[in-house]
């Protein structure tokens, strides 16, 4: 199956919101693959931001763990993770915008199957992005960073960077092509 649910509100230059998805393996064999997620993975994210003339900050809290189908033969690992993200609109219409972000959090493992030792250490994360955007289209360049590190006895820690361009394309209201690559 796959969840997504989505509450979100504005009062002011403040908006604010929640987000929940989850996808099991059986959401698998239907084709379609959910954005932001991965199979058999759930996540969640709170966030406030606040608005002044072109200037948008922004924080959250998000939290992403796998194994949700309990498989004893896996690992359940989970992400947890404080951001803030400054971003700055350039121009309004057509929209161009900046973003960078920060955050910290950990990482650990739990349930583990016998013979494998659980674990546990610091996630750090940085972001940019640049969007356009108009009525019919929207286009964004990004790139990220994670590094993270585990505190078992001659661990290493690991890295990894991610570019990604994408976009969506919308002709007419119940139609649109959303490309994206990584």
């Amino acid at each position: 199956y796959f969840i997504n649910m989505d509450a979100t509100g504005e009062q002011g230059s403040l908006d604010y919101g929640t987000r929940y998805l989850s996808w099991t393996k059986d959401f698998e064999s239907l084709g379609k693959k959910p954005k932001g997620i991965k199979e058999d993975e759930a996540s969640h994210e709170s966030w406030i931001s606040w608005k002044q003339g072109n200037l948008k900050l922004k924080t959250d809290y998000s939290e992403r763990w796998d194994n949700i189908a309990n498989d004893p033969e896996e690992s359940r690992n989970t992400d947890r993770l404080v951001s803030i993200t400054p971003s700055y609109t350039l121009h309004d219409w057509p929209y161009v915008g900046v973003s960078v972000s920060y955050g910290q959090g950990s990482r650990q493992s739990s349930m583990e199957p016998a013979g494998e030792q659980s674990y546990s250490g610091p996630l750090s994360k940085i972001a940019t992005s640049f969007d356009v955007s108009t009525d019919k289209m929207k286009l964004y360049l990004g790139t990220s960073l994670q590094k993270s590190s585990n505190d078992l006895v001659n661990s290493e820690s690991s890295q990894a960077v991610t570019y990604s361009i994408g976009g969506s394309y919308y002709p007419f209201e119940s139609i649109y092509f959303t490309p994206d690559f990584s």
